[in-house]
């Protein structure tokens, strides 16, 4: 399938067209690779060596384990992320970004403990902005990475028995394609993944008798911490206490509940009994109608054909080895179900899972949102390796064939997702109608612009945002992020924002979102030009911001203060005291006017507007310093240096050095 979608690539193939996006020799490595591998363990050739390396895994487990870490390591260096597109990326880049500068509070979330943990790692590497802020985001993911290899080595190790089993189980589990959340991927699923991982062990340990049943009430209640979804899996937790409660009755289980009592307490203290930050911002029901519907939110409806593809691709994408070695079992399947409390538990972990995902609204193309499903294939593949579980060498053979050709594929997608420009082609064909919603759109748009900004690329970033203005042409979102994005480039894109402004004008000429837009626009390139020097440019650009949205003052403000550097001043003084006709508190209006009459010689008018200035503003320093320096004008020595203390004060510059030099403190 993955050679087929390397000529097919689009999106019904989204989960295996990879080598579509790659250079052409690495599918031919691929197809080579491949069938050398197979034939070498259908020969039994390999099978030699699998051997010698399950024999050390048993031997020098911990040794094992570090190599495993090592080489984790390795390949998270060498398929970092380079360009985070995939998920909630850049939306999360925002959200760090402006709760460590304090510009907002971490806010309410559906994974409070996974955003806590990436917040904390930001703070420790004082790494806060874009591309920088994704070294963070590899530091901590490398740490959870140990956790959760730590965790699969063990929990294979206490489920099978059979050396090679056990040696081949351990490297299918970190060979599948949800260990990209590992490599620097800017989101926070790495912090479920891990968890996931602890809870399975304990869940295992326990299931063996190993450990306390104290320990997983704890462990799952982390798991939900990192994220609300894993609340499907609290039927494998009333599993859990229904085993124990057969074992020992209540004696256990009332010492967990003690336990996870205190862990309770000890994070209410932590969150000052505050228990509003975790709960999730409301975001509807996230389950596909079966009818069609205006949902901006909705791409297709549930019995959709491209539902069923994406499902199926997604399917491909993460778990085809636990389908086969399911399928692989079906004969054994009902007896080993019902003689094993190990796949009874990962039966009733994952089924919920399967069941909420099958069904799921994704907020944007599930293509791009893959990795809210990423880590469950975990169960799945875990509860396939049970079943198939077997005496023989068979059984190995068909898990090691799992591991060369699942290792394939996670490569040419690991490696697909480290590129920038092969990464950034395929994540522009899921802007498609078909596969994406509304918002969906909107919110893939929105990733690549971001990046497009960051990177300068102002040929890509013009082309991703007029291609959403045309899809829809009425959502306003898209004409203002279209301008605002532009903006940053400077003068030399004024001509097209007033192009793109004069377009949705067009489009409703009345719009008052288009209005006030605009008017802000001209307003700023007015404020540009008038730092500039550029006053008669700037007047024109304010008087088209005043034509557009007439009830604002700031324009007649500016071109107060411009017709004022003209030496124009009844204009002036006119478009002064229009500002404060539609803002009488408008301290600079009210300022401006003050410095009017004093240029002027109104010493008199301009105490009066200054002192009218400190009434709308009490703590205004230049309001002060205005004031002082008009008594000064005026003869009142003691007025003026009370006025220029006050201004000193509040941290007047001008006002501390007239004093300074009169050998005056304040």
């Amino acid at each position: 399938m993955h050679v087929i979608g390397a000529f097919t690539p689009g999106i019904f193939t989204w989960g295996f067209h990879f080598f579509a996006y790659l250079p052409k020799g690495l599918l031919l490595g691929y197809i080579i690779a491949a069938i050398v591998a197979m034939l070498a363990i259908a020969r039994g050739t390999a099978d030699r060596a699998i051997g010698r390396m399950a024999d050390f895994m048993s031997r020098n487990p911990l040794g094992t384990l570090a190599i495993a870490i090592a080489l984790f390591a390795f390949t998270a260096f060498t398929f970092r992320i380079n360009v985070p597109l995939l998920g909630d990326s850049f939306i999360a880049v925002k959200i760090f970004s402006k709760t460590v500068q304090g510009i907002q509070i971490l806010p309410n979330s559906h994974q409070p403990l996974s955003l806590v943990y990436f917040y904390l790692f930001l703070k420790l590497l004082g790494t806060f902005e874009y591309p920088g802020l994704m070294n963070a985001f590899l530091a901590g993911e490398l740490l959870l990475g140990v956790i959760f290899i730590a965790a699969v080595f063990f929990t294979v190790r206490n489920l099978f028995q059979n050396p090679k089993y056990q040696f081949l189980s351990f490297l299918l589990l970190l060979v599948l394609p949800y260990m990209q959340i590992f490599y620097g991927y800017v989101e926070i699923y790495g912090v479920t993944l891990a968890l996931l991982g602890v809870y399975v062990l304990v869940s295992v340990l326990h299931l063996r008798q190993k450990i306390h049943f104290a320990a997983v009430p704890v462990a799952y209640a982390l798991l939900l911490l990192s994220h609300y979804l894993n609340a499907l899996l609290f039927p494998s937790l009333v599993f859990l206490v229904l085993v124990e409660y057969k074992r020992s009755k209540f004696k256990q289980l009332l010492t967990g509940a003690g336990v996870l009592a205190v862990c309770a307490l000890l994070g209410l203290i932590a969150l000052d009994f505050n228990i509003e930050k975790l709960i999730p911002p409301n975001r509807g029901t996230p389950i596909l109608s079966v009818f069609s519907s205006d949902n901006a939110f909705q791409a297709y409806t549930l019995f959709s054909p491209y539902h069923f593809s994406d499902l199926l691709n997604l399917a491909i994408l993460l778990c085809p080895a636990a389908v086969f070695l399911i399928l692989f079992s079906l004969k054994e399947m009902k007896s080993r179900f019902l003689s094993s409390p190990g796949i009874q538990f990962f039966v009733i972990a994952a089924a919920p899972i399967v069941l909420f995902i099958m069904g799921a609204r994704f907020d944007i193309p599930m293509a791009q949102d893959w990795d809210v499903s990423a880590s469950y294939p975990f169960l799945l593949v875990l509860c396939g390796l049970l079943f198939a579980e077997g005496e023989g060498d068979s059984r190995s053979n068909a898990v090691a064939v799992l591991v060369v050709v699942t290792l394939l594929n996670s490569l040419s997608w690991w490696y697909l997702n480290s590129t920038v420009e092969p990464n950034i082609a395929r994540l522009r064909m899921f802007i498609d109608k078909r596969i994406s919603s509304h918002d969906g759109i909107y919110q893939s748009t929105y990733h690549l612009s971001e990046y497009f900004v960051r990177a300068h690329d102002t040929q890509n970033l013009e082309e991703i945002l007029a291609q959403f203005v045309s899809m829809y042409p009425t959502d306003k979102r898209g004409y203002t992020n279209y301008t605002l994005y532009l903006q940053q480039f400077g003068k030399q894109m004024d001509g097209k924002i007033i192009g793109i402004f004069d377009r949705w004008l067009a489009l409703d000429p009345s719009n008052p979102d288009a209005h006030e837009q605009f008017a802000n626009f001209y307003l700023d390139i007015g404020n540009r030009s008038y730092r500039d020097g550029s006053f008669n440019e700037a007047i024109g650009y304010y008087k088209n911001a005043a034509r557009l949205s007439p009830g604002i003052p700031d324009p007649y403000n500016g071109l107060g203060i411009s017709y004022r550097k003209l030496g124009q001043n009844d204009s002036a003084r006119y478009y002064y005291e229009k500002t404060l006709l539609l803002d009488s508190t408008s301290v600079y209006a009210c300022t401006n006017l003050g410095n009017l009459a004093d240029d002027m010689g109104n010493t008199r008018e301009a105490i009066a507007w200054y002192k009218r200035a400190i009434s709308l503003q009490p703590n205004s320093p230049q309001a002060y310093f205005n004031l002082g320096i008009a008594y000064d004008h005026a003869g009142d020595a003691a007025n003026a240096m009370e006025s220029l203390r006050k201004a000193a004060q509040l941290g007047d510059a001008d006002a501390q050095t007239f004093l300074r030099q009169r050998g005056a403190g304040w």
